[in-house]
């Protein structure tokens, strides 16, 4: 009796949280301004349903979801949302059932993101535009192209010197569809990493309104990255190097790609150790250390210090935070 209660219980809160998905769903593609907030709330559901019941009834909730939108509005839609909240909340809800560190979790859930990423665009390429990837980054490097021409005529008929417009061009020169595939996985790296920190963010707090066990997810300030990442990625880019060097294409694309990875890699470093020096240090509050680091970060000399100090911190552990590490000292 108490098992069919219980059954009973996790069905009609998995209908419940599918219908609120479905309604979510639907408002990002109707309002698409409430889509990037969705990529955080979508997720938090599934993740719930875990915690409370187990995976099957999870996975049940996004395939009721995704039956429902492909009903009402359009199957590769449902498709495409099912696998990018239905991976991210799946990926939560085992984290958490499973009792995993914060910034584990953070890593998972932003692989998770990651990975729904590329086979949403994967899908949309395929399903919605009909074309294979390089055809469509093609062409959309041409739109881009295109439009900066019509920009720039613009700006000449607005009386501005030719000479400023041969500057525009030949910084815009640069974006080429190569350029844009080894801008590919750090942009990808960084917006899966803000995006899962703000799905932990909302997830920790719907958790102690609902008073169950939390992950307390350490503040941003303690992040670290361990310097056996960076040796990975540096060696990524050694490669691709010695690949070019011999003449293989695609050796140029990945030394890019994994130089502007690092890069990413050594900024979110070292904007947590300013963090780290802001708020312990000269004990300044969360409002003021974020505005710094955010109006700071978009400065071009202050990006420089901040790959430097991410760098720095990697070698030499400044916050002691690195585990390995404090073995080897112990």
């Amino acid at each position: 009796m108490h098992n069919q209660k219980y059954s009973t219980k996790a069905i009609v809160e998995a209908g419940l949280l599918s219908t609120l998905m479905v309604a979510l769903m639907l408002m990002t593609i109707n309002l698409p301004l409430f889509s990037r907030l969705s990529t955080i709330i979508l997720p938090i559901p599934i993740a719930v349903l875990c915690v409370r019941h187990n995976y099957n009834v999870a996975a049940g909730a996004v395939f009721t979801s995704g039956v429902l939108m492909g009903m009402l509005y359009n199957p590769v839609a449902a498709l495409i949302n099912a696998v990018m909240f239905g991976l991210a909340g799946m990926t939560l809800g085992y984290c958490l059932k499973s009792k995993k560190g914060s910034w584990l979790t953070l890593t998972l859930v932003a692989a998770a993101v990651a990975a729904a990423t590329m086979i949403d665009m994967a899908l949309i390429v395929t399903f919605v535009y009909k074309m294979g990837f390089v055809e469509f980054l093609n062409q959309t490097v041409q739109m881009f192209r295109d439009s900066m021409e019509k920009a720039y005529e613009f700006y000449r008929q607005s009386g501005l010197q030719e000479s400023q417009i041969k500057q525009m061009q030949e910084t815009m020169g640069i974006f080429t569809a190569e350029y844009v595939v080894q801008l590919l996985p750090a942009s990808l790296a960084l917006i899966s990493f803000v995006f899962s920190y703000l799905i932990l963010m909302f997830t920790e707090m719907i958790l102690k309104r609902l008073q169950y066990e939390v992950i307390n997810l350490q503040p941003f300030s303690t992040l670290y990255i361990n310097n056996r990442i960076g040796t990975v990625l540096l060696l990524f880019v050694i490669a691709g190097a010695l690949m070019n060097n011999s003449g293989i294409a695609i050796g140029n694309t990945i030394a890019g790609a994994s130089r502007y990875l690092v890069g990413v890699v050594l900024v979110v470093d070292g904007t947590a150790l300013a963090s780290y020096y802001l708020r312990n240090r000269f004990r300044f509050s969360k409002l003021v250390t974020g505005l710094i680091i955010v109006l700071t970060v978009t400065t071009p000399v202050f990006l420089m210090f901040y790959i430097i100090a991410g760098l720095s911190d990697m070698i030499l552990d400044f916050r002691k935070l690195d585990p390995f590490r404090r073995k080897i000292a112990h």
